[in-house]
């Protein structure tokens, strides 16, 4: 059941679903099906430190990429990306981003949607703190703008629900998630 209302609430199918312990085992399966040795990887700079441990742990080659106000410098990303690199996939706090506080625009989402498309590379959209929000206008989630399979979600019920509820779940095409359950 909690499967289902996670799909209808989020608008797709229950196939892409996976319920998982907290958003840490979440990222832990995602990065151990896409992070392994020499495996490129996007971040934000900052970034959460688990995030860091985790990539290092598996022996990922992690590209950190500086914050703007309104989110990861996609010029930068972008000149990576000309230069040669090929992430697997890029990690994006999207919405209150741990530790830096701010919020990917609009724009910025459809151009880091734009790049995995022309790079082929996957948006791990980490998204615990989407439901924090007090005032001020919600953003679409890059899942939700996603037509070509590029994204996937990752969210908990740890910040909004109770720090002692560890649940969290993933989204993204059926392939992937059956893949990484």
């Amino acid at each position: 059941p909690l499967r289902r209302w996670i799909a209808d609430r989020h608008g797709v199918d229950e196939a892409q679903v996976l319920v998982t312990n907290g958003s840490m085992q979440a990222d832990a399966f995602f990065f151990d099906e896409l992070a392994g040795p020499g495996d490129e990887v996007i971040v934000e700079r900052p970034t959460y430190d688990r995030t860091l441990l985790a990539l290092g742990q598996r022996g990922a080659k992690v590209h950190a990429v500086s914050l703007e106000s309104d989110g990861i410098d996609t010029a930068a990303v972008e000149d990576l990306l000309k230069a040669g690199s090929r992430p697997t996939f890029a990690h994006i706090i999207p919405t209150f981003q741990n530790p830096a506080g701010c919020t990917i625009s609009l724009t910025k989402r459809h151009k880091l949607l734009e790049l995995a498309g022309e790079y082929d590379f996957t948006i791990f959209e980490d998204d615990p703190y989407v439901s924090l929000r007090f005032t001020g206008e919600s953003i679409p989630s890059m899942q939700s703008l996603d037509t070509n399979g590029h994204v996937v979600y990752a969210c908990s019920f740890t910040k909004t629900v109770c720090p002692g509820v560890r649940v969290g779940y993933l989204i993204g095409n059926p392939p992937m998630i059956a893949k990484i359950a």
